[in-house]
């Protein structure tokens, strides 16, 4: 499980949700900050468990990326996603990312000003929850039916193909109306 642009809020979720994972499954968290303070934090969290990307000698099961630039490519090796940022104000963070990879989607409440993560939740590929026990319920059925994430993976991965070329459309249209004359 890749768990990406994390916040407190989303670690102590996460947290919670562990004893749901099978044993042979990893979680990677990639947070949002990873300056010393806010690691520590984490590592304090999860315990010996965790291990920082920055020291991996030995199998750990839980992963702390702890440098920017690796979440996008980390996405490609997960079977399921928790993106962060959905306990707070602000709101998540890229829901595409791993949609991508048709990876299912897991994340907080607070999400409605994105359209794609609407749309997507709505269309019941991706699971905005309101509290670790949600999560945890989420996260089970997403582990145990395997024919059900598999769907979700193609149902993500359709959608992604149906929805690809807007850079193009919106240059087009730039380019029509002389707006950059």
């Amino acid at each position: 499980m890749i768990a990406g642009s994390t916040w407190p809020g989303d670690e102590a979720v996460l947290k919670e949700c562990m004893a749901v994972l099978p044993a042979d499954w990893k979680l990677v968290i990639a947070p949002h900050e990873v300056d010393t303070g806010h690691i520590r934090k984490i590592q304090q969290l999860f315990g010996e468990d965790a291990i920082l990307y920055s020291a991996i000698n030995h199998s750990k099961k839980i992963l702390i990326v702890n440098n920017i630039g690796m979440l996008s490519r980390l996405y490609a090796c997960g079977d399921v996603a928790f993106i962060g940022g959905g306990f707070q104000k602000g709101g998540i963070h890229n829901v595409l990312e791993p949609a991508v990879f048709g990876l299912p989607v897991i994340f907080g409440p607070v999400y409605e000003k994105f359209v794609e993560a609407k749309e997507l939740a709505e269309s019941g590929y991706v699971f905005p929850v309101s509290d670790a026990a949600a999560c945890k319920i989420i996260l089970e059925r997403l582990i145990s039916d395997y024919n059900y994430r598999s769907s979700i993976h193609n149902n993500l991965l359709n959608f992604m193909r149906q929805h690809t070329g807007a850079t193009q459309r919106v240059l087009d249209k730039v380019q029509e109306t002389g707006w950059l004359a």
